[in-house]
């Protein structure tokens, strides 16, 4: 008992994004001096309680009790060592934490193949710049400038971020101006490529007021864009626009594109609300022309109900996983073959924003925790609380009850934003989000909050 005391206490000095002046565990428990402050948690019992608040104040400043005593309640209560519990060789107990720059309005992650990532990050000087981190999860101070690459200007919101064969890096953003949307590439060294573009970034014009959903690289050197109003831009490997498509592309999704996303083999897949109970997915030959060996070139979702939220995870196949929510905000996977020939839907615990696939074939669902959601009036669910949680199904979409408690793991921590997931050769899960540091509090002086505004990067990785 003594030992897990100490062990918390440690864990609390390691990762609380305060000023600890001391912890002292004692045979009554643990007492953890911030400034004038003290805290006193008599029993283990009492400490794990804390794991379930979302944040205590001290004063003015946070502390993210959630993070601290992972390592007493780890997981949601998921048991050490068991299959989706915190990977106690991964940081302090399974998390890392990493500060990003205050004011920092927008990020992307990319994965690479070795285990490490790069983060684009997006501040309130309208500034773009990519961070480079360690499989560890450590800032790659090797990469650019002391682990950040050269900084663009004039970025205008959300970013998109994709990794070339060649090890190269493009990003892409709309301009400040909500009329363009430029595309940097940058060498493994975290340069700007000059025979990219202008000097390493190309701009064109936008179909306006975008934001950019995805991006990606072709064998070829093509990168793709899409934005929020659908339109697919295409430029040649030295950042020359070379067409766009809109419409759907002759596919028969045309108004009623809900999503685009690139996936492997440079394939693009494109859905569509087809006005009831399914979605129209279409998937593209390399040269955007629609891929008649996939159902004949259009093939049809039967969801439970319409969906007013569609999110597509491209395979490595040639298939796709369509997720979405029904009328009630209920969460739901289909998996949809490479011939086009579809599953039936599978009921899931959390909105399914990413997802990654591990060897065996077992599927790694990340998302807003289902138990989460805010609740409406007339029992709808609506927007969810910020808190994140993993699912993990076998090859055949079955609930894998091996994983964490019924085949679900809680994310410890809240307010999170999500910002990716991997899985790596060890068959480790790691999940990356964004998480405001203290909570914004809008008043008067609006502006000036939000440039003090700091965020978080936090790395959870799990056991398989």
């Amino acid at each position: 008992m003594q030992v897990r005391r100490q062990i918390t206490a440690a864990l609390l000095v390691a990762v609380a994004p305060v000023t600890v002046r001391g912890v002292v565990p004692g045979r009554r428990g643990i007492t953890v001096g911030i400034g004038a402050t003290a805290l006193h948690a008599g029993r283990l019992r009492d400490v794990a309680a804390v794991c379930h608040v979302a944040r205590v104040r001290l004063g003015s400043r946070p502390l993210a009790f959630a993070l601290a005593f992972a390592t007493v309640c780890p997981s949601g209560g998921v048991a050490a060592g068991r299959h989706g519990s915190l990977d106690p060789t991964f940081g302090a107990g399974g998390i890392v934490i990493s500060p990003i720059p205050p004011g920092a309005s927008s990020a992307g992650i990319a994965f690479a193949p070795d285990g490490g990532f790069l983060l684009a990050i997006g501040d309130m000087a309208d500034d773009l710049v990519v961070r480079r981190y360690t499989r560890a999860g450590h800032l790659d101070r090797s990469y650019g400038r002391d682990g950040a690459s050269a900084v663009v200007h004039g970025l205008g919101g959300q970013v998109a971020i994709a990794f070339q064969a060649d090890g190269k890096v493009i990003v892409a953003a709309p301009t400040i101006d909500g009329q363009h949307i430029f595309v940097a590439r940058y060498g493994a060294d975290g340069a700007l490529d000059a025979g990219f573009g202008q000097l390493g970034v190309a701009t064109f014009t936008s179909s306006g007021s975008v934001r950019v959903t995805d991006a990606g690289v072709f064998g070829d050197g093509t990168v793709v864009v899409v934005d929020s109003a659908l339109t697919i831009y295409r430029l040649t490997a030295d950042g020359t626009l070379r067409d766009t498509v809109t419409g759907g592309a002759g596919t028969g999704v045309s108004a009623l594109i809900s999503n685009v996303a690139f996936g492997p083999g440079d394939r693009t897949f494109i859905a569509g609300l087809d006005g009831g109970p399914g979605v129209y997915l279409a998937r593209l030959s390399p040269d955007l022309s629609p891929d008649a060996t996939f159902g004949g070139g259009l093939v049809t979702v039967s969801l439970t109900t319409p969906a007013p939220f569609v999110t597509l995870f491209p395979r490595a196949d040639g298939g796709a996983f369509v997720g979405y929510l029904d009328l009630d905000g209920r969460p739901y996977l289909v998996s949809v073959g490479p011939n086009g020939d579809a599953g039936p839907p599978v009921a899931l615990e959390v909105w399914p924003l990413g997802l990654a696939l591990q060897s065996d074939g077992s599927v790694v669902v990340v998302g807003s925790f289902q138990q989460s959601f805010v609740a409406w009036p007339g029992g709808v669910r609506g927007g969810p609380r910020h808190v994140l949680a993993v699912m993990r199904l076998d090859a055949s979409l079955r609930r894998d009850d091996s994983f964490g408690k019924g085949g679900v793991v809680r994310v410890p921590g809240s307010q999170m934003s999500f910002l990716g997931v991997a899985t790596t050769s060890d068959a480790r899960i790691v999940v990356a989000a964004q998480r405001p540091t203290p909570p914004l509090k809008c008043g008067p002086s609006c502006v000036r909050a939000l440039r003090k505004r700091r965020h978080a990067l936090v790395l959870v990785r799990f056991r398989q």
